[in-house]
């Protein structure tokens, strides 16, 4: 499945079943990014160190918990995808070791 045609289900998703316009807003502003970085590919070709690098390119000069919410949005994205559309996708996210990166994505 490509990232492009995920990011859709995920955004739609979220647009018609979000309580809160702001988790739909959410999802959209990062999945838009996400996307322009990695629509073309398959999503199960995402690898944690890609996960991991566009994280970082995108939480420079951002404060600690900006970081961690992102993270959060991007593993909630990944675990939509394998629990709604494909079973055999792995969660890239689930392979980064927090605290392991903790000095590389999470220090300020």
């Amino acid at each position: 499945m490509k990232v492009h045609y995920a990011v859709y289900c995920c955004l739609e998703y979220h647009r018609a079943n979000s309580k809160k316009k702001s988790t739909a807003k959410n999802y959209e502003i990062l999945l838009t990014i996400f996307n322009r970085e990695f629509g073309d590919r398959k999503l199960e070709s995402i690898t944690s160190d890609e996960v991991m690098g566009f994280l970082n390119r995108l939480g420079e000069r951002t404060r600690q918990a900006t970081k961690k919410f992102r993270y959060a949005l991007l593993k909630a994205f990944f675990n939509f995808i394998r629990n709604t559309i494909d079973e055999n996708i792995l969660n890239p996210c689930d392979m980064i070791f927090i605290s392991w990166h903790s000095r590389l994505f999470f220090s300020r």
